[in-house]
């Protein structure tokens, strides 16, 4: 998790292009940014708080997709598989973007 400050706010248009440009790992070879409205691995949806509760929630108190989990054990990015998830908080003002990625393994 690493939270980024940027000199001017951004909409919400703006998020997917800036998030790619953070150079994260855990978006390494992600390619071209998805269109609007296309289904693909990458997509940036606004939720409600409550729904990212409840699945960080069911993530954690499962312990992953396959076993009572690893707890804490460090672990290569993203393996495509079911429990991964990338949760973003772009602060009011728009000048704070907070990034929080998690994938399981077998």
């Amino acid at each position: 998790m690493r939270t980024f400050a940027f000199a001017q706010p951004l909409d919400a248009e703006a998020v997917p292009g800036a998030l790619v440009a953070l150079g994260l790992d855990c978006l390494t070879d992600l390619g071209d940014l998805p269109k609007p409205g296309a289904k693909t691995a990458f997509a940036v949806v606004a939720v409600e708080s409550a729904e990212v509760w409840q699945r960080l929630f069911a993530a954690s108190s499962t312990g992953g997709a396959d076993a009572p989990g690893s707890y804490g054990a460090d672990t290569p990015w993203f393996h495509r598989v079911v429990w991964e998830l990338g949760v973003l908080a772009l602060s009011p003002d728009g000048r704070h973007l907070s990034v929080l990625a998690a994938t399981t393994t077998d």
